[in-house]
């Protein structure tokens, strides 16, 4: 749908820039602070997303009697297909009349378009910093792996519809292979959204518990 319009980071604003391969849209990503890396870690391990762009496009409308632009951090489409456009801020920037007109900007534009607009804080990004250490595991995992070399997905399925609930090391007994290869299965299903585990409160690793999804394997 869209295409960043900043590529190269060294001509944008802004300390601490990240760039990262994104799985889930097959290309770089490029963020320009600490928190919209933060955030985009919640945007690709969440997959009720199925697409999104950081930087998507200009806004330019009459503001205050001039013609004003603005550019959202991110859009993002959603599996049901709702569309949003984010933008990502520390809380203490808010008060800033920049900020403010930015904004301001941006929910005008939204609000016309029919387009949910979101504002992102650390509150709701780092409300918990174990689920993000979490997510740039799974991450860590899969960038390294080959996805066509996965393989029996369903019978990891299979024990966990039979079991309901169990540790990860318990694959490993179960299906006579490493821990490290029962990581990498894991996951991506994790990823995928086909499974669920307590990466809120348990860091990934044997000792996470995984299990159905409301009673199911999706």
């Amino acid at each position: 749908m869209y295409k960043p319009l900043v590529t190269n980071i060294s001509n944008k604003y802004g300390n601490n820039r990240w760039k990262s391969k994104s799985l889930k849209i097959d290309r770089e990503v490029f963020l320009y602070s600490d928190l919209e890396y933060d955030n985009w870690l919640t945007v690709e391990c969440n997959p009720s997303i199925v697409n999104f762009c950081e930087q998507p496009f200009l806004i330019k409308i009459p503001y205050n009697n001039t013609i004003r632009t603005s550019i959202p951090d991110m859009w993002i489409l959603y599996d049901n297909g709702d569309e949003e456009i984010v933008e990502v801020k520390y809380s203490n920037d808010l008060t800033k009349n920049k900020v403010k007109e930015q904004i301001e900007i941006q929910q005008l534009w939204a609000t016309k378009n029919c387009i949910r607009h979101r504002i992102v804080t650390e509150r709701e990004v780092r409300e918990n910093r174990l689920l993000l250490s979490n997510y740039k595991s799974l991450l860590s995992i899969l960038k390294n792996v080959d996805i066509k070399e996965l393989v029996a997905l369903d019978g990891y399925l299979d024990i966990i519809k039979a079991k309901e609930r169990l540790e990860i090391s318990e694959f490993s007994d179960l299906l006579k292979v490493d821990n490290t290869v029962v990581l990498k299965n894991i996951a991506f299903l994790l990823y995928r959204g086909q499974i669920n585990a307590n990466l809120d409160t348990c860091y990934f690793g044997t000792k996470l518990e995984v299990s159905q999804i409301n009673g199911e394997i999706l």
